[in-house]
């Protein structure tokens, strides 16, 4: 997002436009490079781990990576798809020198990752003092990164493990002076390629989301109702495919549910716990239920606090009742103003000192997915914080020199001021002695958008000098093709230097009153000695682009951004005061640009940021901020409508068609055994479906003949949890059986005994 000098050429073969060239400062090369970083290391502990040259881990420091052996090597450091990584041009030989001498005997191999499109052979050798050293030769692949997982055996005939302290790689005496590029050189124990990631990313009571969940918390304490006699049913998804989850139960109300994950490596294990307390009736500000339009929500539960009920055509909300599970706490409920959105109810304890949130949120027909914020925490199933400097992603700065480093704690759900019942995203920016913090969050390989109308209502605060919100979108394919042959759709910016708004004709303008977006791709026209990356882009073209300027700042209020989006163009707009205004001067056409055709029919994934400082600023050093610290930027919603028809979002690479269809999916369709078992008098009943279905679950007595039905209509893609409650039914075996779509799953077996 960085503007530096304009160009022009023919992008739709209908009319000259003027671009913006985007300058990254790397130097023309004559041969192939990697499109992609080298792969990403499994997750290991750091007592598993000594890493010499990787961002996957903590790097042994001192280390001298091009120690004056007389060779013929150049030796840079490139970030490659965001990762840095070693670039050996001319090689003939290159050493690496540590720092402080290690001892790598409780290590079993040595992993190196390669890519080369030149290279006839290439030798790694492991150097102790002596020196003593053997080669070990590094069998080639072209044009693809290549992973080498070496036994330290190969190398301890010669060398002393205990001290070692260089490393050599050559050309074998070849003497091609071929390029090669390495990355995440280090040494481990365990299984090779094994991950130790015993974490968990998802964490449920029956179909709703732990409060609070952070895979990094291990304890957690869930208040039931008063009148609770059975502890939910709790449900979990391993952070790693091939980790192992074994969920106990918790044996009773107050109760302890545990959660142990094993990680694929066989022996890393972490233990969650979820301990069920009873409220007492003095403090329960619970619900029993929620009806709309006079009808009882299914699947309700008094721990599920979000609902979504989905209008058809010019369907207004209905009214929302609700029943307090003690009849002396008080029970508010603020209607929505409009579709779509949320009621609200608001439940407070009979002693004052409880009060629980619950929410209705009506979906219109043509919303296809949405984020709220309503909850009281991020949603990782749909986010990814970004953490750190972008030194290891994007080049340290975020690859725009910007001054803060982004957190996790500078991204928060909170309410927003002057709208009760509403809560929204809270990016932080702060100064902490010249030390700025901030926040940005994607949902990259987990939610990815494709067509529709895309439509962000934000807040921003007073950016002065110095601030840069922005909400925009990147390729789905960045992480394997880079940037900018990715693209990337800048729904929003806020923040840009004076010379920018000038060179737009808005010389009396601030970055208070300023806003604008942009559209960035690839271009062959683009290429030239100054611009490597043939990265091409609209905003710099002051006759097409379009920003808006508003007679009174934009801060500390709200205006709604959309991007109109299909398979023949873009259409950038922002609504302020209830006005629609366009931000280019046309609708963005591909016509029959086959580079704009590739790049802008492919789904894109969101990113949602408040920088501090960088070169679309006018602060490039932290005394150049004026901007008032610290500072909030409210997100409202993200919200994506179909657009003429068109319009896809993807949910970890997999199509969906609804907001029902979010939950995470199931692979089958199968029925659990019920839980409590023995039970008396109520157990629960789960079942789990891979796509939305009609379902009937049925209860029959041991010959067979039905005595109630506990489910009977459509369910969604998920898990599901039903109470049979048997107080009028006398002890002995029953049996219950899942239908989906008229057709028997399965049919279990449970015991009541009174």
């Amino acid at each position: 997002m960085t503007y530096t000098h304009l160009t022009s050429f023919d992008i739709t073969g209908r009319q000259l436009v003027t671009v913006l060239l985007l300058l990254i400062g790397v130097q023309i090369q004559a041969f192939a490079q990697p499109a992609t970083g080298a792969p990403t290391p499994p997750d290991r502990s750091n007592n598993e781990v000594i890493s010499i040259f990787s961002g996957a881990y903590t790097n042994v420091e001192g280390t001298n990576f091009n120690p004056n052996w007389q060779q013929a090597t150049v030796v840079t450091t490139e970030q490659i798809d965001g990762n840095a990584t070693l670039k050996y041009e001319n090689f003939n030989y290159q050493g690496i020198e540590i720092g402080t001498s290690i001892d790598v005997t409780g290590m079993e191999y040595l992993h190196l990752d390669m890519w080369t499109s030149n290279a006839s052979a290439v030798s790694a050798f492991l150097i102790s003092p002596g020196p003593a050293e053997t080669p070990y030769s590094l069998p080639i692949v072209e044009n693809t990164w290549q992973s080498y997982d070496i036994p330290l055996s190969e190398f301890s005939d010669v060398v002393d493990l205990s001290d070692v302290f260089q490393f050599k790689f050559t050309d074998s005496g070849v003497g091609d002076s071929p390029t090669i590029y390495i990355d995440n050189i280090y040494f481990f124990t365990g299984a090779v390629g094994a991950s130790s990631n015993a974490t968990l990313s998802g964490l449920k009571i029956g179909d709703f989301p732990v409060p609070g969940f952070s895979s990094s918390i291990f304890e957690y304490v869930v208040p039931l109702s008063s009148d609770a006699t059975v502890a939910p049913v709790v449900s979990a998804k391993a952070s790693d495919e091939n980790a192992q989850v074994v969920v106990t139960p918790a044996d009773g109300v107050p109760g302890t549910a545990t959660v142990t994950v094993t990680a694929e490596d066989g022996t890393t294990e972490n233990v969650y716990t979820v301990e069920f307390v009873l409220l007492g009736a003095e403090s329960d500000a619970t619900l029993s239920g929620i009806q709309v339009g006079g009808i009882d929500i299914t699947d309700f539960s008094s721990y599920g606090f979000q609902y979504v009920y989905h209008l058809t055509g010019d369907e207004t909300a209905p009214e929302v009742t609700a029943t307090a599970t003690v009849d002396s706490a008080t029970v508010t409920i603020l209607p929505t103003g409009e579709v779509p959105g949320s009621t609200s109810i608001f439940v407070t304890s009979n002693d004052s000192l409880e009060t629980n949130v619950y929410s209705v949120f009506f979906a219109t027909e043509n919303l296809l997915w949405w984020d709220e914020f309503s909850a009281s925490d991020l949603n990782t199933g749909y986010w990814s914080y970004d953490i750190g400097d972008g030194c290891q992603v994007e080049g340290c700065g975020w690859g725009n020199f910007e001054l803060q480093a982004y957190t996790e704690e500078s991204v928060y759900i909170d309410s927003i001021p002057g709208e009760p019942g509403n809560n929204a995203l809270v990016i932080e920016a702060r100064n902490e002695s010249n030390q700025f913090t901030s926040g940005r969050i994607n949902s990259q390989k987990k939610v990815d958008l494709k067509y529709g109308i895309v439509e962000v209502r934000m807040r921003v605060p007073d950016l002065e000098t110095g601030l840069w919100p922005a909400a925009w979108m990147l390729g789905s394919n960045h992480s394997e093709v880079g940037w900018p042959q990715s693209g990337e759709i800048d729904i929003m910016e806020m923040g840009q230097m004076e010379a920018f708004r000038t060179g737009q004709g808005f010389p009396n303008s601030t970055e208070n009153n300023f806003v604008g977006a942009n559209v960035i791709w690839y271009a062959e026209a683009a290429c030239n000695a100054g611009n490597p990356t043939c990265s091409a882009a609209i905003a710099g073209d002051a006759g097409f682009n379009n920003p808006y300027v508003s007679a009174t700042p934009m801060t500390d209020r709200f205006q709604t951004y959309r991007l109109y989006w299909n398979d023949a163009g873009i259409r950038l707009t922002v609504e302020d005061n209830g006005v629609e205004h366009e931000l280019y001067a046309d609708v963005f056409s591909y016509g029959n640009n086959a580079e704009l055709q590739s790049t802008f029919t492919e789904p894109f994934y969101m990113i949602l940021n408040l920088a501090v400082g960088g070169t679309f600023t006018d602060a490039l050093q932290a005394n150049q901020i004026t901007a008032p610290l610290p500072a909030k930027m409210y997100v409202d919603y993200v919200r994506l409508y179909e657009y003429n028809g068109q319009g896809e979002v993807f949910l970890g690479g997999m199509l969906t068609s609804s907001e029902e269809e979010f939950s995470e999916q199931p692979k089958d369709v199968r029925l659990l055994q019920n839980y409590p078992n023995p039970f008396n008098p109520s157990t629960n009943i789960q079942f789990e479906l891979n796509n939305a279905s009609n379902v009937t679950v049925a209860v029959y007595d041991i010959l067979g003949r039905k005595v109630t039905e506990l489910v009977n209509g459509f369910r969604s893609a998920g898990a599901h949890t039903v109470t049979f409650d048997a107080n009028s039914f006398s002890s002995g075996f029953y049996l219950y059986q899942l239908k989906v779509d008229g057709a028997v799953i399965d049919t279990k077996k449970m015991l009541l005994i009174k």
